[in-house]
């Protein structure tokens, strides 16, 4: 029980440091898809839209990045919000070169219940990119704080432990010290017997 403060002093400050760290879960997949899940659903899709140039509904993290294109929409069109609205078509259509940077396009299709006919748009490739990365940041900013607030109360109920220990000496030591007062006074009276 003597070295329990010292074991969670330090491993409270191993947990700290590893949240301190934890920017660095972006790098490794497997705990990316616990920390965030919406992330790595919407990367698949950008992923899947690169390579086949066309996301269909039933691939894995449509409905990722159709919340992030109506967020878009919403975003540059100061109109009244469409209602329900629905993304029924996203692919690439080309790419053009804009001030020495060729920029791909991906064209989409919107419905909702208050327009009387879909409406297409576009967005940019990278744009659409950057939007899916920005969901993985408060969930890894979340798990860092959270790691290191563990750590954090690890280390101060060690600190609580030990300060604890160090006023109010064990039973054990209370023991030992009362057993070797008693053998003291017990070789005492030996050595010089009550007349």
């Amino acid at each position: 029980m003597k070295h329990l403060p010292i074991v969670l002093f330090f491993s409270g400050l191993l947990i700290q440091v590893a949240g301190f760290f934890g920017e660095h879960t972006a790098e490794i997949p497997f705990i990316l898809r616990f920390v965030a899940p919406s992330y790595c659903h919407a990367h698949n899709a950008i992923r899947n839209l690169k390579e086949n140039n066309r996301l269909r509904k039933d691939d894995d993290g449509f409905s990722q990045v159709s919340t992030l294109l109506i967020s878009y929409i919403r975003e540059i069109d100061p109109r009244p919000p469409l209602v329900n609205p629905v993304i029924d078509n996203v692919q690439i259509v080309g790419s053009w070169l804009e001030v020495g940077k060729a920029s791909i396009y991906v064209h989409f299709t919107i419905t909702s219940q208050d327009a009387s006919s879909p409406t297409n748009r576009v967005i940019t490739l990278d744009r659409l990119d950057g939007m899916v990365d920005d969901l993985k940041k408060p969930n890894i900013l979340f798990l860092c704080f959270g790691v290191f607030a563990v750590g954090t109360v690890i280390e101060i109920g060690a600190f609580f432990l030990e300060r604890k220990e160090s006023h109010y000496p064990s039973n054990q030591a209370v023991d030992h010290n009362k057993q070797q007062s008693a053998d003291t006074t017990k070789q005492a009276n030996q050595k010089h017997p009550a007349a």
